[in-house]
């Protein structure tokens, strides 16, 4: 008997008949085809959610407006510029659906973000809108040597479900002299709370753009509403920063509110915030911070070159640096009245060098600077460098560096009016011997009275290094200790050393004795703090040096 023949198996699996192989088939098809469809209607989807993004070409400077260009999304019809960073955008809405705008942020090469300029306005489709920016020179400034560029800006969108949707565009953006004089109607500013207006009185500023505007009415009144970063002003007018506002002679109240990071760096005079003010302006509750300002030529302030009006409540912290005459952190030259401000920083200068104010010919009264001093000439002081004006209840605290051979002083450099109540506890490091004092360089002609140094100095007296001509000094002290001087460059009765030989920093004015007695009766007013029967002088029992009473210090 033969073995049965080995039958192999099919290749492919088990034998299908045809019918069944053709019903496979055509479900395999509509697999497919469904699968097709879904993914076409995600795309189609997808695509409403998206909005195009298109190059546009600006086509003149005259503002028309005009020649819109993209299709399917937001486009951007036109936008100019001008080199103090205002500009006008015209948006189109062909996306399909209502938009409100948040938001245009321009962009720099790298990506960066700069100034948002906020927004709540809707954009109806089809419809088409103007709005104005400020603040896009950081990222996109003009140059009218290149009157055209291309510049990114970020557009922040709502739809009517809530949904945010962005769009990062590229344009090319035409510089024209002025972006905000452009005959346009019904053009959509940023939103600000109580920012800027023509019409109120006084007139808003919110923003680094609305304090460059101030030029444009330099007699009006104006109230700032928010802190102001101003730290883009490095990149300004090719690296001289911001231009200081020109003579100003109208109110200007800070609220209380802080500029930050104002840059000047220029060869002009009367530089700062403002570079002069008249009889009539007024400056006051206002604080700059990080400010930098610098001239090679004359009457450098961070807050004014020359001022001629009033300021008050004003508190400012920087570097100041003037090649010429007239450099102090408030105001390179003072004529008018300045009273309750504070200064504090590095102030470098040459002649009439102070911390607080450069020359000064006005009353001040009730105010401070902190600022080190440095410079190679004269007259140098640590609040005033060249004073002709009465300073009542002030003080210094800063150090004071100088090359000079003469007039310098903890205090005051140079000296022509009356001084009374006031005080220098920095010390100086001088190279001259001649006219150097702890408190005045060199007085004359003035009386000064009921003050006092405090401050080290490596040279000359500790008050006066030289009282001349028919000069007063009346109750006035050193500290021997501190100062480092037996001699103050008066005599007594009227001008004193007290803690003679005592070393100890902590040493008391009044502990068991009751020094400074010329300036009256002391008073215990509350706890361990008492105060001088005027009022002037207040110091902390066993614990320290004496102050102003307005300095409201707690012991």
């Amino acid at each position: 008997m033969h073995p049965r023949a080995f039958t192999p198996l099919q290749t492919y699996g088990y034998h299908v008949p045809l019918q069944s192989q053709r019903a496979q088939g055509t479900i395999e098809y509509l697999v497919i085809l469904t699968i097709v469809i879904v993914l076409g209607l995600f795309v189609v989807g997808l695509s409403t959610t998206i909005f195009s993004e298109s190059s546009v070409q600006v086509g003149s400077s005259s503002g028309s407006l005009s020649n819109k260009i993209g299709v399917g999304g937001i486009s951007i019809s036109e936008a100019v510029t001008d080199i103090s960073g205002d500009a006008i955008i015209s948006l189109s809405n062909n996306s399909g659906e209502n938009l409100t705008l948040t938001k245009i942020t321009p962009m720099d090469s790298r990506g960066n973000a700069g100034t948002d300029n906020n927004y709540n306005n809707a954009l109806i489709m089809g419809n088409e809108k103007i709005f104005s920016l400020s603040g896009i020179n950081t990222t996109c400034p003009c140059n009218t040597a290149d009157p055209a560029k291309t510049c990114t800006f970020k557009l922040t969108l709502t739809t009517a479900e809530g949904l945010t949707k962005t769009l990062t565009t590229s344009i090319t953006v035409q510089c024209v002299q002025n972006a905000t004089a452009m005959s346009l109607q019904n053009v959509i500013s940023p939103t600000h709370s109580n920012c800027w207006s023509d019409t109120a009185i006084p007139h808003p500023i919110c923003t680094l753009s609305d304090l460059n505007r101030v030029r444009e009415h330099l007699d009006w009144n104006y109230t700032l509403q928010a802190d102001i970063n101003a730290t883009d002003t490095r990149s300004w007018n090719n690296g001289i920063g911001f231009i200081p506002l020109e003579t100003y002679s109208g109110e200007f109240n800070g609220n209380d509110y802080t500029i930050t990071g104002l840059y000047v760096n220029t060869t002009s005079a009367y530089v700062g915030l403002f570079s002069q003010t008249t009889s009539s302006a007024i400056l006051t509750n206002l604080r700059l911070t990080d400010v930098n300002v610098s001239t090679t030529n004359n009457w450098a302030g961070a807050l004014v070159g020359k001022n001629s009006g009033y300021i008050s409540s004003i508190t400012i912290d920087g570097n100041l640096y003037g090649a010429m005459n007239g450099t102090g952190m408030l105001a390179g030259q003072n004529i008018g009245r300045i009273e309750y401000s504070s200064v504090s920083g590095k102030v470098a200068g040459k002649w009439h060098l102070g911390g607080f104010v450069g020359l000064n010919t006005g009353p001040i009264n009730n105010s401070f600077s902190s600022c080190d001093v440095t410079g190679p000439s004269s007259p140098v002081g640590g609040f005033i460098g060249s004073n002709y004006g009465p300073v009542y209840n002030s003080y210094a605290t800063g150090t004071v560096s100088s090359t000079s051979a003469l007039q310098v002083g903890g205090f005051i450099g140079l000296n022509n009016a009356n001084i009374f109540e006031s005080y220098s506890t920095g010390t100086l490091t001088v190279s001259g011997v001649y006219a150097v004092g702890g408190f005045i360089g060199d007085s004359f002609s003035s009386t000064v009275r009921n003050s006092i140094s405090m401050s080290g100095v490596n040279s000359g007296n500790g008050f006066f290094g030289i009282l001349e001509g028919s000069g007063t000094s009346t109750n006035n002290y050193w500290d021997i200790s501190r100062t480092g001087k037996s001699n103050g460059g008066c005599s007594s009765p009227n001008c004193t050393g007290v803690n003679n030989e005592n070393t100890d920093p902590t040493w008391a004015y009044y502990d068991t004795n009751e020094p400074l007695a010329s300036w009256g009766t002391w008073t215990n007013v509350s706890g361990n703090t008492y105060s001088t029967t005027d009022g002037n002088w207040s110091i902390c029992r066993g614990t320290g040096l004496p102050w102003l009473t307005w300095e409201n210090r707690t012991c």
